[in-house]
């Protein structure tokens, strides 16, 4: 899910009700313990989703309740169970811990139906996609007929969808022309998406278009500056921008994507407008020439 909430944001992991809170009371305890990994239940129950430690946490049915998430991480606990023998999901009383849905169901049918709605509705939480683990090695079994393993080893080919900015240059310095937009791997991308736009640059007395440069926003500012950053050793940037170039620079091929009137090191200043129509001036950094052509670092 770490991957997930880089690429995406609004990534999430949450669970039923099979284990006790006992972090709420001792902050250094953990509350899940699954194959060597701990977990502690949300710390906020208030716009958790939104909250700064959720991405490290575990939600339960109403941290998520009216939320949409990107993708979902949803971990069945062993409350929750599959018999060989009828053939059938069945609930294990004694493996639910909250009181207040224990204690106030009396009927088994009736506790049995709403737990499992706790789980349907904490999957269909992810508007791309839910990932699943299950603690009950039966219930795992049953599920692995339906569902697709996780494997890391293989690449996934979910598309992301970027900007796709075309650019001019005016004043020795780059402005959108117009924007569209096209679609990366989510592996092209080692952040949140919308971190990250595709630019093009029309090369300079030619009717083509260059080569499509990723590069990954790392500083926007509504106010439009008149400074450039340039390869220089001497260069001087605006205060606003002073600490994007203290990182060590890294010369590129500018042939392969920048224009020769315009001298640029890994980061280059851009003029955009957002959806409103206001202008905006953004630092990128420079990540790699889509279509297969690197940057010589």
């Amino acid at each position: 899910m770490e991957i997930k909430e880089r690429h995406f944001g609004l990534c999430r992991l949450v669970a039923g009700y099979a284990w006790p809170w006992v972090s709420k009371k001792n902050k250094s305890l953990f509350d899940i313990q699954l194959d060597g990994v701990e977990l502690r239940w949300n710390t906020k129950t208030e716009d958790w989703i939104n909250s700064e430690n959720a991405r490290y946490e575990v939600g339960c049915i109403h941290t998520v309740q009216g939320y949409d998430l990107n993708y979902v991480g949803v971990i069945f606990g062993p409350e929750i169970t599959f018999n060989t023998q009828t053939g059938l999901i069945e609930v294990i009383k004694s493996n639910y811990k909250d009181r207040t849905g224990k204690d106030s169901i009396k009927d088994p049918q009736e506790l049995d139906r709403y737990i499992k709605h706790i789980y349907s509705t904490m999957m269909l939480r992810g508007i791309k996609g839910a990932f699943v683990y299950v603690a009950d090695p039966a219930l795992r079994t049953y599920f692995e007929k339906y569902m697709d393993k996780y494997d890391p080893s293989i690449k996934s080919n979910h598309r992301v969808e970027v900007p796709l900015i075309q650019l001019s240059v005016e004043n020795e310095q780059l402005v959108e022309k117009y924007a569209s937009t096209m679609y990366l791997r989510e592996e092209d991308l080692q952040g949140n998406s919308h971190d990250f736009i595709a630019c093009q640059i029309q090369k300079d007395g030619s009717d083509e278009n260059g080569a499509v440069a990723l590069i990954q926003i790392v500083h926007e500012e509504i106010v439009a500056t008149e400074q450039n950053l340039s390869d220089r050793s001497d260069a001087k940037a605006s205060t606003a921008f002073q600490w994007q170039v203290a990182e060590q620079h890294a010369f590129y091929g500018k042939e392969n994507w920048l224009p020769s009137s315009l001298t640029m090191s890994r980061y280059v200043v851009i003029r955009l407008k957002n959806k409103g129509g206001i202008n905006r001036t953004v630092v990128g950094r420079i990540e790699k020439l889509l279509g297969g052509v690197a940057f010589n670092k």
